[in-house]
């Protein structure tokens, strides 16, 4: 993007900014916003106290500082310095997107203008909550994983995990691109030692220093995010209240910062939803590979034909980033796609524990923005209109129907599932879109290597 072209969108995202943050109604301290914990957070940190030790804490280490920075502002300014500096990684999240999608050779100016569109489809739940930097640094490591810098993606991967737990689900689609990437033996090992060193390091530090601060404090915190209840939002809770039409009781409760449910079957259901987003994340791994065996077109030909296609399989060799076939017979493609659909799988990580976790709250979908903004460059245009209803639902309902939802009345659940069944749609959308894009590099690259029969006379 020119320096005209971004001083215009970075002018339009302050409007766009200054409109869903001030002008929508629900910027206020309340039940709708999670500022007053993040508040009182900032301030103690501010003042000297340590997470964990020092008072309970809900977020992981890196959460501390982040928190921290806009109370220095003083209680008063707090909300206007915590929203600038999600804003701030809004624009750090916007920069990664745009250069991804050049990386992957899409638009960038598809992607910056429909990545400016995220917060009024949302509405001011993002400024008032506490995922963007998550989301932000897993944009970064996806556009590491773009441009094959492995240990700096499993790096951003790690950050992102010590201020939001959702990036560590990325690490399967980065073993998974690894496996395939890297020939069999001594370089794959180093290739998958050196990522998973640099993410274990980042996120063993993060985990050291909690539990040096407070061992009682992060069991604290381990047990706040496994024990809460199905949260009201999330898909777990849409299916107990699908149980309840059949004569299952279900209670709201409060507890753990959120609204909850509770009835007939919630364990099972909660132990369920666990473990169909272990299975769906471990699957990432082998997309990469699935990909990779898509079976290519086969065509006789005649001499003329097969002279040229010969011809242009040796050009095709000749350019960077396609590799010949494997020693088992698989022909692979351009590392170039193999990167790009690794990126794009990195990006749809974290949506899954969001999907099947216990808590689903609006904020979450801030986590889908920058797979938005890469599908929308990518001319992705249906997987986009997905997320994008995804959005405008919860805008909906949040928070003008959460007084019914926490009623339990069917409309507002109902209006819930639809949600919840429209991001399930849009993170397929997007992983069929990874798959898609390296099966058909490998298909087009067996068709440029393979041996073409001779026709029969």
């Amino acid at each position: 993007m020119r320096p005209r072209a971004a001083a215009l969108w970075l002018a339009a995202a302050a409007g766009t900014f200054a409109v869903s943050a001030f002008a929508y109604p629900w910027w206020a301290d309340g039940l709708h916003s999670d500022l007053p914990t993040l508040r009182s957070y900032g301030m103690a940190l501010a003042s000297g106290k340590l997470p964990y030790r020092d008072l309970p804490f809900e977020y992981p280490p890196l959460a501390a500082p982040l928190l921290a920075l806009p109370a220095v502002f003083g209680e008063r300014l707090f909300h206007y310095a915590f929203a600038l500096s999600q804003f701030v990684a809004f624009l750090v999240m916007a920069g990664c997107s745009s250069a991804l999608v050049r990386t992957l050779g899409g638009s960038v100016r598809a992607s910056a203008l429909a990545l400016l569109a995220q917060p009024l489809f949302l509405g001011a739940v993002a400024w008032v909550h506490f995922d963007l930097w998550g989301a932000a640094l897993t944009a970064a490591a996806a556009l590491c994983v773009a441009r094959g810098t492995v240990p700096l993606a499993a790096a951003a991967l790690g950050a992102g995990a010590l201020v939001k737990v959702f990036p560590l689900a990325a690490a399967a689609p980065l073993a998974g691109w690894l496996w395939v990437a890297q020939p069999p033996g001594a370089r794959r090992r180093r290739a998958l030692a050196k990522a998973f060193a640099a993410l274990a390091l980042v996120v063993a530090v993060g985990a050291t220093c909690a539990l040096l601060l407070s061992v009682d404090g992060t069991l604290h915190f381990v047990r706040y995010q496994t024990e809460r209840p199905l949260e009201i939002e999330s898909s777990g809770a849409t299916a107990l209240a699908l149980v309840a039409l059949f004569g299952g009781e279900q209670k709201v409760v409060l507890g753990f910062g959120s609204v909850g449910v509770r009835g007939t079957g919630d364990a099972a259901i909660a132990l369920a939803s666990a473990i169909a987003g272990v299975l769906a994340i471990v699957s990432l791994a082998f997309v990469p590979a699935l990909a990779t065996r898509a079976r290519p077109r086969t065509a006789v030909v005649g001499d003329s034909s097969r002279a040229r296609l010969t011809r242009r399989a040796e050009r095709r060799r000749s350019v960077p980033g396609h590799r010949a076939a494997n020693s088992d017979g698989r022909a692979a493609a351009g590392d170039g796609d193999l990167r790009a659909t690794a990126a794009l799988l990195v990006l749809a990580a974290p949506l899954l524990p969001v999907l099947f976790g216990k808590v689903l709250s609006p904020q979450f979908l801030v986590w889908a923005w920058p797979g938005l903004a890469v599908l929308a460059g990518l001319g992705r245009w249906r997987a986009f209109m997905l997320g994008a209803l995804a959005q405008l639902l919860t805008l909906l309902e949040f928070p003008h129907r959460f007084a019914a939802l926490t009623r339990l009345d069917p409309g507002a659940v109902a209006l819930v599932g639809v949600r919840n069944v429209l991001l399930a749609a849009f993170l397929t959308a997007l992983v069929g879109c990874a798959h898609a894009r390296l099966a058909g590099a490998t298909e087009h690259a067996r068709a440029a290597g393979a041996t073409v029969p001779r026709r029969d006379p």
